[in-house]
């Protein structure tokens, strides 16, 4: 889905874009413009993830 969370993620992160099963001639155009590497998505990572998780379970448990 275009404007779904994952749509979100790739977006946010630079990792890439979502496309709909009739956009052909946009993914070619895409693909063919990236090069560049995903700035941001180290802030997915599990361990980010995880220790995000860790702050939050410590900020209401406490």
């Amino acid at each position: 889905q275009e404007d779904g969370a994952a749509a979100r993620v790739l977006e946010d992160s630079g990792a890439g874009r979502m496309f709909g099963w009739n956009e052909k001639e946009r993914l070619l155009q895409f693909m063919e413009n990236s090069h560049a590497p995903a700035d941001n998505i180290e802030k997915y990572s599990r361990c980010e993830l995880t220790a995000r998780l860790a702050e939050l379970l410590d900020k209401y448990t406490k």
